[in-house]
């Protein structure tokens, strides 16, 4: 793949983000105050004792969970708009996968997170008294955001290739997002989820990653060594952007072939 493609596509990416900037803006603060809502409300009755050990633990899920959920929601539920502006008839008739496109949409989801994070921070150490930003292992911290930031660019991917040919609805990527949040092992430690929700956590990818996180944030020990699961999250990952390509493929020869049967909504 030519240097001046993913160049191209860096720069649509950055440019649609300086040009929607107000936009930016809104959905970022829209995203402070729907998470604030909830998680206020819980802290309140969290024992005072409690709350300076709580809130470092509830920010890196809150940090997990918006960077997973703008991910997958920005490249899949974007290609909507994608393939109703022709779009993708464009990108293939210049030679240029029309997913590549959607590679990038990773660079307005994790700059959303990012604002949204800042103010995050703000308030919560506003109300713990004291900075809440915690690092026992930045070699386990490291590696769990990076590999759940492939994981949600996989995910996103799949859900995006399937919607070309299916049509995937915003409903379902919204209930996906909200059921890995809930079982998911991203805004809790596994060892604190009810036994049976444990067994579901397990099955789901995500949840690997987010203990590493706890463990290199906050010195939480994972349901499993971390010499274990630091591997496992690896295979995971690469068993996802493998699945992903794959489907990519797959989507792509069928849209060659017989065209885009999804049909974009206005």
């Amino acid at each position: 793949m030519r240097f001046y493609k993913i160049k191209a596509v860096v720069w649509l990416h950055i440019l649609r983000l300086w040009r929607y900037k107000i936009s930016f803006l809104n959905m970022a603060l829209s995203i402070t105050l729907w998470i604030l809502l909830f998680l206020l409300g819980a802290l309140m009755f969290t024992p005072k004792g409690e709350l300076i050990k709580a809130i470092p633990i509830v920010f890196w899920g809150i940090i997990m969970w918006n960077m997973m959920s703008n991910t997958i929601s920005l490249i899949s539920g974007w290609t909507w708009y994608y393939l109703s502006q022709g779009f993708v008839e464009e990108h293939i008739l210049t030679d240029t996968s029309p997913f590549l496109v959607l590679v990038g949409r990773p660079i307005t989801g994790l700059c959303l997170s990012a604002l949204a994070i800042i103010f995050i921070y703000i308030t919560l150490s506003g109300l713990g008294g004291s900075p809440i930003i915690t690092i026992m292992d930045p070699f386990s911290l490291t590696l769990g955001i990076l590999t759940l930031t492939l994981m949600s660019m996989s995910v996103g991917l799949i859900l995006a290739a399937l919607s070309f040919k299916t049509g995937v609805q915003q409903m379902f990527i919204e209930m996906l997002n909200f059921i890995i949040l809930m079982v998911g092992g991203i805004m809790a430690p596994l060892s604190k989820l009810p036994r049976f929700l444990v067994y579901v956590a397990i099955l789901i990818p995500f949840s690997h990653s987010a203990e590493l996180v706890r463990y290199g944030a906050a010195g939480i020990k994972p349901w499993i060594s971390p010499i274990i699961i630091a591997p496992l999250s690896l295979i995971l990952t690469a068993v996802l952007l493998s699945i992903s390509i794959l489907t990519i493929k797959r989507i792509e020869k069928c849209i060659k072939i017989s065209g885009l049967r999804a049909i974009g909504r206005m």
